[in-house]
């Protein structure tokens, strides 16, 4: 008796600590976009390197949208968009810069550590292929969370649908970075490419290194990966 009722405080411990890390991290990107200012939003470049491999019939699936950089990049020419992000203030300000109304976009705050496709069913639309696409983000959440969205993914792609990943890698652990410290996470692309394969997708383009993704003074080893659905 006395075994299990230590074991269940600590998974209550666990799951206390784990919620709390939760609170930091929505807390840290909801500060970070609240002082976001009304500009000229510039696509990343990966936005538009991914932007050549789609044709007009696709609808984009942006998890961790943020500021909306990419999502409105893809609105503006023409795609519908669905971007999500778990905090209220980038989906508040994405929502009040939508570019093309005509398109049926929305910006949805969810908990993307938890995500499931069926939190967007009502938003997808049929008929369309699918991307989606996600951006400095897998690196900002926990592995059991990239699960998560890797599991999110292949359930919302059908057959002949993209999955397109930007992140950093284990090669950019120790380089300088021109943002304030928070959770990151530095990744194995391969053991990426591995999970894309258990979901059902088959990658079809694959880099790594410098250049790709550079911001100032941060130059980040990051890893690019396409993937179709099988």
């Amino acid at each position: 008796m006395g075994n299990r009722t230590g074991k269940q405080k600590k998974q209550k411990t666990a799951l206390i600590e784990k919620e709390n890390h939760m609170d930091i991290r929505k807390d840290y990107w909801d500060s970070y976009y609240a002082q976001i200012k009304v500009g000229n939003l510039k696509p990343s470049q990966f936005a538009v390197f991914v932007e050549s491999e789609l044709n007009e019939n696709f609808q984009v699936i942006e998890v961790g949208c943020g500021n909306g950089r990419d999502a409105l990049y893809f609105s503006s020419l023409g795609y519908s968009v669905i971007g999500i992000d778990a905090s209220k203030n980038a989906v508040a300000f994405c929502q009040k810069n939508i570019v093309n109304e005509k398109k049926n976009n929305s910006f949805l705050a969810l908990d993307v550590g938890n995500i499931h496709a069926g939190d967007i069913a009502g938003n997808l639309l049929e008929g369309h292929q699918r991307l989606v696409y996600s951006r400095f983000f897998i690196h900002a959440i926990t592995e059991s969370e990239e699960d998560r969205f890797l599991d999110f993914s292949s359930k919302v792609c059908q057959g002949g649908d993209i999955t397109a990943l930007e992140f950093r890698t284990y090669r950019d652990a120790d380089l300088k970075k021109e943002t304030a410290k928070h959770y990151r996470r530095f990744i194995d692309p391969v053991k990426v490419l591995h999970k894309l394969s258990l979901h059902g997708f088959e990658p079809y383009y694959f880099v790594e290194g410098f250049g790709y993704a550079k911001y100032r003074n941060d130059d980040a080893y990051v890893a690019r990966i396409l993937a179709r659905k099988k």
